[in-house]
């Protein structure tokens, strides 16, 4: 009975989980590369938006110098936060779509140069 359970088990492609509980490996590496890409995007969309904020410190900081009647509205951080947020949805979000519907993860081309580099393993 044993010796059938891991027979299956090998022949399907299952990932033991404990117990009588298997999970397919490939949706296992799907939910990874899922999980994987959320992370990047996550991180880069992080690193775009502090450089965007810290782009719109120095242009706010410039226009409160030049014009001091704007200096009360641009001192607060919310409003320069909203301004920034503005900002990545005009200007990020574009180009994100173009990404995608062209096809491109950053976590799928790192998984394929992993592949490429190990000799396909």
């Amino acid at each position: 009975d044993r010796a059938l359970a891991k027979a299956l088990v090998a022949s399907c492609d299952l990932l033991p989980l404990g117990g009588s509980f298997f999970v397919p490996r490939r949706a296992v590496r799907d939910l990874a590369l899922k999980v994987g890409d959320w992370l990047v995007a996550g991180v880069s969309m992080a690193f775009v938006f502090s450089v965007v904020l810290v782009a719109v410190d120095v242009a706010f900081s410039f226009v409160a110098r030049t014009v001091p009647q704007v200096s009360a509205l641009l001192i607060l951080l919310p409003v320069r936060a909203f301004l920034a947020v503005l900002l990545l949805v005009l200007f990020l979000d574009p180009l994100l779509r173009v990404l995608r519907a062209a096809g491109l993860s950053m976590a799928g081309a790192t998984l394929e140069l992993a592949r490429a580099v190990s000799g396909g393993r």
